[in-house]
């Protein structure tokens, strides 16, 4: 018999893989968009959590980058977006603020 956490682990990889299946989607995109709704949280002190969060399940919901959807809801702008999710500030401890 195979231990619990094992058995979560091959239902996760299964419950992925068909994800990936159904949405035509490669495991790079996936990881690629999982990232990007992680950088949404970089929004959140300068927006507020259900700002940054609209655009998250925006940019899911509609294929679309975090750039794109925090545009078209028009929560920031793309000098604001820019300074506020920087890949080089965020690999570090980093909180943005409204400046």
């Amino acid at each position: 018999m195979s231990e619990p956490r094992e058995e979560a682990s091959t239902d996760l990889e299964h419950t992925l893989a068909a994800y990936l299946a159904a949405q035509r989607m490669t495991r790079r995109q996936l990881l690629e968009r999982i990232a990007a709704v992680g950088a949404a949280a970089a929004l959140a002190p300068v927006i507020g959590y259900d700002k940054a969060s609209k655009i998250a399940h925006h940019a899911m919901d509609n294929d679309l980058t975090l750039k794109q959807a925090a545009l078209q809801l028009g929560f920031v702008t793309e000098a604001e977006f820019d300074r506020v999710v920087d890949p080089k500030k965020m690999v570090t401890p980093y909180v943005a603020t409204d400046a």
